[in-house]
């Protein structure tokens, strides 16, 4: 449910732009003739997610009737915008829908390695905007890693460190893959920090290759 037992705050837009620290869109509402702000928090129970504000030429422009007038409208507003939120929050889970299994339809019928790599940057990019990615395998004893699926045509499948490791796997204890391995969850890294692990990765030049 909406909350509509907020106060509305009244800024003096003069008093604020004399504050030590000033958003800039303050400044340029008080340059422009704005004398005073009223905002209203847009709520849905305990969260806010949206604040309603209005504008005045001088300052005292809204009686206290006015102002509850306008908590009403901020009300009415919070309730039409969750409305829309929740519409679109719908249609991009059906969406999302359709385009994984326009993925699994275009990936299903696939029988050839580079061909596969090729549908796959398509889909992916189409999906989450990725525009390169690289499919590692482990060798049998699970000690080393090679580059299995990718796109040859993408910057990176050209640099030798990284064809280099097509036919001579790298090793997994590289301070990226063995931490890779024994997360469950997605792991984030910062390219430029590979330089200082104790053992530098192979493949980071092939990764700033792509501009990582």
């Amino acid at each position: 449910m909406c909350s509509s037992d907020l106060d509305a705050l009244v800024f003096d837009m003069k008093e604020l732009c004399m504050q030590e620290q000033v958003p800039p869109y303050v400044r340029y509402e008080y340059e422009n003739g704005i004398a005073e702000k009223v905002t209203i928090n847009l709520r849905e129970g305990n969260r806010n997610f949206g604040v309603f504000c209005v504008n005045a030429a001088r300052k005292g422009a809204y009686t206290a009737h006015q102002l509850e007038l306008i908590k009403f409208v901020a009300y009415l507003i919070a309730v039409a915008v969750l409305n829309i939120m929740a519409n679109e929050d719908i249609q991009q889970r059906e969406s999302e829908k359709t385009r994984i299994l326009e993925f699994s339809n275009a990936i299903a019928s696939v029988r050839e390695k580079d061909q596969l790599a090729k549908r796959l940057k398509q889909q992916l990019n189409e999906l989450f905007g990725i525009t390169e990615y690289v499919i590692h395998a482990l060798t049998e004893d699970k000690r080393k890693h090679f580059p299995i699926l990718y796109d040859p045509d993408a910057n990176f499948a050209g640099h030798p460190d990284f064809t280099k490791m097509i036919s001579a796997p790298a090793d997994v204890d590289d301070g990226v893959f063995n931490v890779i391995l024994a997360s469950e969850d997605p792991v984030f890294f910062h390219v430029a920090d590979w330089d200082h692990l104790p053992s530098r990765p192979i493949y980071i030049e092939a990764a700033r290759a792509e501009g990582l």
